[in-house]
C-alpha cells in the first residue's frame, strides 16, 4: 500500500464522485459552508425563542458560578476517497483526500445575566 502524501496546488483537479473540482473551487466551498453552518440561528425549544448563534455556543464551555473556559480553536478532519490530477500529468491518481480545517474562536467573555 502506497501511504505517499501529496501536496495538492490551487490548479490541481479533484474528482469526487461524480463531480470534479479545482483545489482552489473545492476551498472556496467548504469555507462557504463552515461559514453558512456558522452563522445560523439556535432555536431554544423550552423557551421556543432564538437562543443564539452557532458561533456562540461554541465560544466557551461552561463550568457553572459564572466560570468559563474559552475555546480557541476547533479543528476538524475530513478524509474521503476520490481521484487527482495533477497539473502537467496525464493521468488521473486515485487515492484519499484529507483536510484538516482549523476554526479559531474570536471569544468574548460572555454576558452574565
Amino acid at each position: 500500500m502506497d501511504n505517499r502524501k501529496i501536496l495538492l496546488d490551487s490548479d490541481d483537479v479533484i474528482l469526487i464522485g461524480y463531480d470534479a473540482f479545482k483545489v482552489s473551487r473545492l476551498k472556496e466551498l467548504i469555507v462557504g459552508q463552515i461559514r453558512s453552518k456558522w452563522d445560523k440561528g439556535t432555536y431554544n425549544q423550552a423557551t421556543q425563542k432564538f437562543d443564539g448563534y452557532v458561533r456562540d455556543l461554541l465560544r466557551n464551555i461552561s463550568l457553572g458560578d459564572n466560570q468559563y473556559i474559552p475555546i480557541k480553536e476547533i479543528e476538524y478532519k475530513l478524509s474521503i476517497q476520490c481521484q487527482v490530477l495533477k497539473v502537467g500529468n496525464k493521468s488521473w491518481k486515485t487515492g484519499q483526500i484529507n483536510i484538516n480545517i482549523f476554526v479559531i474562536s474570536d471569544y468574548k467573555k460572555p454576558d452574565i445575566t
